[in-house]
C-alpha cells in the first residue's frame, strides 16, 4: 500500500505543479496590486523562479531519467534565470541598476544552457542528420529570421545613443531567442512520441518566446510597464518547465524514434508554405510603407527560402523511396523489396544456371516476450534481431522483415549446404547473447530457421519461398531453436523433403 500510494503521489506531482504555480502567480500580481512596496511583488516574482528551479531538480531526483543531461542543464538554466532576477531586485532596491549588468549576464546565461538542452533531445530522439526535419526547421527559422530582423533587431540597432556595449546586450537577447526559437522548431518537426512532458517543455519554450519578444517590442516602443501581462508569461513559462520536470513521462523526453522522416502532412505543407510566403509578403508590406533599406535583406531570404523548398521537395521524393523499401522498425528490407529481388534473383539464377538460397528465420515465442515485458520490449528484440542479422550476412545478401517476427535472408548463387551454415551462424549468433530491454533486463532469445536452395535452371520465387518455410515449420515442429534444411523437388506433386542442420551449433 505504501508502495502504490508512493507512485500515485510520484504520478501527480506535476499536477500539484500547475496548482501550486497558478497560485503563486496570483499572488504575485495580487501584491503588487495590494502592497505598497513594489519591491515586495519583485520579490515575489523570483521566488517563483526559484521554485521552479527546485521543482525541475526534484523532478530529476524523484523520476531518476537514465539519461538526465539535458534536464539537468534546464535546471541550470532555470536557477540563471532565478539569479538574475534576485539580481536585479537587488540593484534595483539599492539603486545600483546598471545597463549592460551583472542581471544581464545571468539572463544570457541561460540562452545558451536551454539551446544545449535542446539540442541534447533533439540528437538523441533523432540520431543522424535526418534532413528533411532540419530543412523543414530551417524553411521556418529562415521566415521567423526575417521577420525578426525587420521589426525587432533592426528598429533596436537605428538610431540608438546606447553605448556600444549597451547595443550588443539588447541586441543579443532578440538573437539569442532566435536561436531558441531556431532549435524548438527542430524538436517539434521531428519526429518521436510526445508525452506530456514533452507538450509541457513545448508550451513552455513558447510562453517564453512571446512574453521575450512583446518585452522587447514595448521596450522599443518605450511603452514597457513592469506588472503588465507580459511578465506573466514568464512567469507561466517557470511553471510549465517545472511541471514538465515533475510529470512521469519525462523519462521518455528523449527517446529514439524509430521512424525513418517525419511524414509530409497537409498541416506540415501548409505551414511551409505558409512561411515561404512570408518573405514577399514583407517586401510588400515595405513597399507600401515606402521603406527601401531591408530589400537586400529580403531578397537574400526569398532565395533561401526558394532553395530549402527545392531541397525539401528532393529530399522528399528520396524519403518516399527509402520508406517504400525500408522497415521502420528494423531499418531491414520491407517485404515488397524482398519479393521483387526474389524474383529478380531467380530471373538471373535460371539464365546463368547458378543456385539461388533462402533462409528464413522466427522468433521462437515471441508473443509469450510481449506478454511479460510489453510490446516496446518487443520492438526492442526486433531491433536487436535485425541489427544481429546484418552482423551474420554478407554484405550481397538481402535481408529482410517478412512480416512481424520472421525475416527473411535472400542468398545469391547459395547452396543449400551454405543456406544452412548461414542459418546456423544466425541462430547460434542470436542465441550466444541475451538481448537487454526496457533499459537492464536481460532475455534470452532464440530462432528457428528454415533453409533452402534451388538449382538455377528450376528457380523459381513461388517454389523456394514455399520449400523455405516448409523447413521453417519442421524447425518449430521439432523443438524450436534450430536449423532444418529443405530441397526443393524436381517434382512439384512431390512434397517438401526436410531435414535437421548437420551443422553443429559451434558453427560462426
Amino acid at each position: 500500500m505504501t508502495g502504490m500510494s508512493l507512485r500515485l503521489s510520484r504520478s501527480t506531482l506535476w499536477v500539484w505543479a500547475l496548482v501550486v504555480g497558478a497560485v503563486l502567480i496570483v499572488g504575485v500580481f495580487a501584491l503588487r496590486a495590494l502592497s505598497s512596496w513594489d519591491n515586495a511583488a519583485d520579490l515575489s516574482y523570483s521566488a517563483v523562479s526559484l521554485v521552479a528551479t527546485v521543482g525541475i531538480a526534484t523532478g530529476i531526483a524523484v523520476h531518476r531519467p537514465a539519461r538526465p543531461l539535458p534536464w539537468i542543464l534546464l535546471a541550470v538554466g532555470q536557477l540563471s534565470y532565478t539569479v538574475a532576477d534576485v539580481s536585479l531586485f537587488v540593484t534595483t532596491a539599492t539603486g545600483n541598476e546598471r545597463f549592460p549588468g551583472v542581471p544581464d549576464f545571468f539572463y544570457l546565461l541561460q540562452f545558451p544552457l536551454v539551446i544545449s538542452a535542446l539540442a541534447v533531445v533533439v540528437r538523441r530522439r533523432t540520431p543522424g542528420w535526418h534532413a528533411p526535419t532540419w530543412i523543414d526547421a530551417a524553411v521556418l527559422g529562415t521566415a521567423a529570421s526575417l521577420v525578426w530582423w525587420v521589426y525587432i533587431i533592426a528598429p533596436l540597432a537605428a538610431g540608438s545613443d546606447m553605448t556600444r556595449s549597451a547595443m550588443a546586450v539588447t541586441v543579443a537577447y532578440p538573437v539569442m531567442d532566435l536561436l531558441v526559437l531556431a532549435m524548438a522548431l527542430r524538436l517539434m518537426l521531428g519526429g518521436g512520441s510526445r508525452p506530456v512532458s514533452f507538450l509541457l517543455v513545448v508550451a513552455s519554450l513558447t510562453a517564453m518566446l512571446v512574453g521575450d519578444v512583446a518585452y522587447t517590442l514595448q521596450a522599443a516602443g518605450g511603452s514597457w510597464i513592469g506588472g503588465s501581462w507580459v511578465k506573466a508569461t514568464w512567469l507561466v513559462s517557470y511553471v510549465l518547465v517545472a511541471a514538465a520536470a515533475l510529470h512521469p513521462s519525462m523519462r521518455a523526453l528523449d527517446a529514439k524514434t524509430h521512424t525513418l522522416a517525419p511524414t509530409a502532412t497537409a498541416r506540415r505543407l501548409s505551414l511551409l508554405a505558409a512561411a515561404s510566403l512570408l518573405a514577399p509578403t514583407v517586401l510588400l508590406a515595405q513597399h507600401v510603407q515606402a521603406e527601401t533599406q531591408h530589400e537586400p535583406v529580403i531578397a537574400v531570404a526569398c532565395m533561401a527560402l526558394f532553395l530549402l523548398v527545392l531541397a525539401r521537395m528532393t529530399g522528399l521524393v528520396t524519403v518516399q523511396r527509402i520508406t517504400a523499401v525500408t522497415d521502420g522498425l528494423t531499418q531491414l528490407r520491407t517485404r515488397g523489396y524482398f519479393t521483387e529481388a526474389l524474383r529478380t534473383e531467380c530471373e538471373r539464377a535460371r539464365r546463368s544456371g547458378r543456385p539461388v538460397g533462402l533462409v528464413i528465420a522466427d522468433a521462437d515465442h515471441f508473443k509469450r516476450i510481449n506478454d511479460t515485458y510489453g510490446h516496446p520490449a518487443g520492438d526492442q528484440v526486433l531491433i536487436e534481431i535485425g541489427k544481429r542479422l546484418r552482423q551474420h550476412s554478407r554484405s550481397s545478401d538481402t535481408i529482410a522483415r517478412y512480416g512481424g517476427e520472421e525475416f527473411v535472408i535472400l542468398l545469391p548463387e547459395a547452396t543449400t549446404e551454405y543456406a544452412v551454415v548461414v542459418g546456423e551462424r544466425i541462430r547460434a549468433g542470436l542465441a550466444a547473447t541475451p538481448f537487454l530491454v526496457n533499459g537492464d533486463v536481460a532475455v534470452d532469445v532464440t530462432i528457428s530457421v528454415g533453409a533452402a536452395s534451388t538449382a538455377g535452371h528450376r528457380a523459381d520465387p513461388e517454389s523456394l519461398l514455399h520449400t523455405a518455410d516448409e523447413a521453417l515449420y519442421a524447425a518449430k515442429h521439432r523443438g524450436r531453436n534450430q536449423v532444418v534444411a529443405a530441397t526443393v523437388s524436381a517434382d512439384p506433386a512431390q512434397p517438401v523433403r526436410t531435414e535437421p542442420s548437420p551443422v553443429p551449433a559451434t558453427v560462426g
